[in-house]
């Protein structure tokens, strides 16, 4: 859905990638909002109570042994995430967006 022809002349493999990077991001930000109120309500992960909620959290993480490991297993989760939802070519017709 291009209404203003941003992309014209954009061959159609640059407009799945745009299209690939929007899905992936709005996901993402949608997790992030959901974590934030999680925590906001005060539910913690073992190992995580001690870390603050919100932005005060950003202190905690680079300061504490706690948050140092909350670091790590975010980074992690991370990595798992994306090698297990790349693409892996000849794995079937696949479309955008399709995780």
């Amino acid at each position: 859905f291009d209404p203003f022809d941003f992309l014209e002349g954009v061959p159609r493999e640059g407009f799945d990638n745009l299209r690939y990077i929007e899905l992936k991001h709005g996901r993402v930000s949608m997790l992030a909002v959901t974590g934030y109120l999680v925590t906001a309500a005060g539910i913690r992960f073992p190992g995580a109570e001690n870390i603050p909620d919100g932005f005060k959290a950003w202190g905690a993480l680079a300061s504490t042994d706690d948050g140092k490991n909350v670091l790590l297993q975010m980074m992690a989760f991370f990595a798992v995430a994306e090698i297990a939802n790349r693409d892996i070519p000849g794995t079937g017709d696949e479309h955008v967006g399709d995780f």
